[in-house]
């Protein structure tokens, strides 16, 4: 609820006076969250040599060369630790934006600055009427 209360301060303070206004800023600063966590995700995976560049062809090569790394849980025996949690939130992050910046997808769900794993788990990508769940994508190739 913290998450959500300062969102509605942020959203008073920006000079939104009547409430479309207000929602509509509320979910622009809400989507814009899975787009810096991409962001950030491609910029920690380049310093490793990767080339994260959000083009489809990256989604070819990069994430085969990445998924098998230790740097994810792989659905082993135990819990993931909170860093193999936050980089699968980070791959989901970067296949959901490579797709809708791409493909002119827009980002649905609710997310907040400590977006756990379960807020990707009800996120989704929607291409017109279709939608695209990318953590369910990112965890069927960890698994499998």
């Amino acid at each position: 609820m913290t998450g959500f209360l300062y969102h509605l301060i942020f959203l008073r303070a920006s000079g939104c006076r009547d409430r479309p206004c207000r929602v509509q800023m509320f979910y622009q600063r809400m989507q814009n969250i899975p787009v810096r966590t991409s962001q950030k995700f491609a910029q920690k995976m380049r310093a490793d040599g990767y080339l994260f560049d959000f083009t489809v062809d990256s989604l070819r090569t990069e994430i085969d060369a990445v998924i098998h790394t230790a740097i994810f849980h792989h659905g082993r025996d135990g819990s993931p630790s909170l860093e193999q949690e936050m980089n699968e939130i980070g791959l989901s992050a970067y296949v959901g934006e490579t797709l809708a910046s791409n493909y002119s997808g827009t980002w649905s769900g609710e997310f907040s600055e400590t977006s756990s794993i379960e807020n990707y788990y009800r996120s989704s990508i929607i291409f017109g009427k279709f939608r695209h769940n990318p953590i369910a994508y990112v965890s069927y190739r960890l698994t499998n």
